[in-house]
């Protein structure tokens, strides 16, 4: 086997690992850890030029290096470290996507093969089988996220029409399109209809195809719901219906095509309200006015605020413990649900006019490429982008690497970098950093998977070898803790809860307003019996998190046992005291914002 094959085929198996990897089982921070030591190392083996977009490769560059600033701001070391791999990541992938742009057409052929067997196998497992992934009736695949899985399906439908080999064509768009349904997307779906709008508009001219994507829609969304309704029984009939449909379609004249397609499309809209599936429950439910939205507009303009106040950055995955910070109401989510937005609070304001000047750059290199395939492309390079508008989707790698796809395989414009050892001084910094990082992500994983089977002594000693290398990040101090903990609370050994307690505190040293370590801090120490830790952390709990219930209420319910006890006033006097905070605080929530995270109650009970 020849070099140049067996440096082909690398990276056919380099892309397909980038679209299958479990992120869901291994959590996506490690599985992008993972991805950008597997691309540094296929980097080094087998590129031996760099060449590239020089203006595209130098916003990239500038991103990582604002994405490396942030680390300077961040309180959680690690998660920003493990988010830093996607920016570096991106550098590593376009070096190598414009080196191996030749096998294009294989790449994109073998990638709609790879999400189509993974649509196929989800729909199965998840559809028919689990009746959902995370969230019930809805797959999310290996991405663990229906709505980016669906974004990953609707690429491999573009993907499809874009490849040369049509080679079951229809089969494939009808089995993605199905994975599509069954995530209950809705702005997939929406993104799904302007794909159909824009091949109708593409086969224009072509008489015989008018309206062929239509009928695979509809055949599609016959499929998804004959399998919602019928389970596991009826996807053991899908490959026969598959089989059966597909020589169907091709001996019928595209005049009837576009006749069927017609009569399915006025018969299939009713067709599926009356079948009541999960999908048309959620589309029902469209609206701008629907509590799920208006939520996400209310996280934009908190983090809007803290962006302003925080130009540089607050460093990469902060959100998830800072979002207390600015909060209008109580809410608890990872992501801000704008990737845009996310940039600029992780890596600064410059970070995100770099990002947003990378889009358009992109964009623009697309809209001027001579490829016949140009407006699809296009189509799906915007989609990406809007999609991410509402949701989270350059929180995993693959996101990111499509978009470097698109622009490559659009690019005409590349120059070698003829600086000294280029290779070198990008790839062996990111080799180092990547294996040091995936090294303590896996420490991380099997402490946190000893931890879910009560194995806790196996898990604090994984958890000290990932200290011992990352000796100043807050979240290991926080595994730590728990699970001393845990141990504690099984055989009662008072040093394990003297040292929960150690770990809880450096933890709070390194990260002061993580609202989970001042809460076990908390919890520990009224496990203990000490009062007037117990009291000191639970004021500090109720302090940075003033719109909690929750944090309200288990103070509540310490005072009111400790008065139970001891009848002794300060007890009820600490309780009105408590409860008059709380009433201050909710007071400040505006009556709108009332209207879409709900009513919190009036006292403390």
């Amino acid at each position: 086997m020849g070099e140049s094959l067996i440096k082909n085929r690398s990276l056919l198996v380099l892309i397909l690992i980038t679209i299958l990897i479990p992120y869901k089982l291994l959590f996506q921070d490690y599985a992008n850890s993972l991805i950008l030591l597997i691309g540094v190392i296929y980097l080094l083996v087998f590129i031996k030029e760099v060449k590239v977009n020089k203006k595209y490769f130098f916003i990239l560059l500038s991103i990582s290096v604002f994405a490396i600033i942030s680390l300077f701001f961040t309180n959680s070391l690690t998660q920003s470290m493990q988010g830093l791999a996607i920016y570096v990541g991106s550098v590593i992938f376009y070096i190598i996507l414009e080196d191996g742009k030749e096998e294009k057409a294989n790449i994109i052929n073998w990638s709609t093969y790879a999400l189509a067997l993974s649509s196929l196998f989800y729909i199965f497992i998840q559809g028919a089988i689990l009746k959902g992934g995370v969230l019930a009736n809805r797959i999310d695949g290996n991405i663990g996220y229906a709505n980016t899985y669906a974004l990953l399906l609707l690429v491999g439908v573009y993907f499809n029409n874009i490849r040369e080999n049509k080679f079951l064509s229809d089969i494939i768009e009808i089995i993605l399109i199905i994975g599509v349904l069954f995530t209950g997307s809705r702005s997939t779906l929406f993104y799904l209809g302007i794909y159909v709008l824009l091949m109708i508009i593409i086969n224009w001219k072509k008489k015989e195809q008018r309206f062929l994507n239509i009928l695979n829609l509809i055949i599609a969304a016959i499929i998804y719901a004959l399998i919602e309704k019928g389970g596991v029984g009826v996807v053991f009939i899908l490959p026969i219906a598959l089989i059966i449909i597909y020589p169907v379609l091709n001996s019928i004249h595209a005049k009837y095509k576009n006749i069927a397609a017609i009569v399915l499309v006025a018969l299939s809209v009713p067709a599926m309200f009356l079948f009541n599936t999960n999908f048309a429950q959620r589309l029902k439910g469209v609206s701008l006015h629907t509590g799920e939205f208006q939520q996400r507009i209310y996280y934009f303009q908190d983090a809007t605020k803290h962006i302003l106040k925080n130009p540089f950055g607050s460093g990469i995955n902060s959100f998830q413990y800072r979002q207390v910070v600015d909060q209008c109401a109580w809410y608890d989510v990872r992501y801000i649900h704008n990737s845009i937005l996310q940039v600029g609070y992780d890596i600064g304001i410059i970070g995100m006019i770099l990002f947003i000047s990378l889009a358009i750059f992109g964009g623009i290199v697309v809209f001027k490429s001579k490829d016949k395939n140009k407006y699809l492309y296009l189509s799906i390079y915007i989609t990406i982008f809007l999609h991410s508008l509402l949701d989270f989707d350059f929180a995993y790698s693959i996101t990111f690497i499509l978009i470097l796809m698109i622009f490559v395989f659009n690019n005409d414009s590349t120059d070698i970098l003829n600086l000294k050892n280029i290779k070198l001084i990008i790839s062996v910094p990111t080799l180092i950093f990547s294996f040091y990082i995936s090294f303590v992500s896996s420490c991380y994983y099997i402490g946190d998977k000893l931890s879910n089977t009560g194995s806790y002594l196996g898990a604090i000693n994984v958890y000290k070898i990932a200290r011992g290398v990352m000796p100043v990040d807050s979240d290991i101090y926080l595994k730590l803790g728990i699970s001393y903990n845990y141990q504690y609370r099984q055989t009662g050994d008072e040093n394990m809860v003297k040292e929960a307690i150690d770990s809880f505190k450096r933890a709070e040293e390194l990260n002061p307003i993580n609202p989970v370590v001042i809460a076990n801090l908390a919890f520990t120490h009224e496990a203990i019996g000490d009062e007037e830790n117990t009291n000191y952390y639970y004021h500090k709990l109720i302090s940075t998190e003033k719109y909690n219930y929750d944090a309200y209420k288990a103070y509540y319910q310490y005072l009111n046992k400790r008065f139970n006890d001891t009848k002794d006033e300060k007890y009820n006097k600490k309780i009105s005291e408590l409860q008059q905070v709380y009433a201050e605080n909710i007071s400040t929530i505006r009556e709108v914002v009332k209207k879409y995270f709900g009513e919190m109650p009036r006292s403390i009970s």
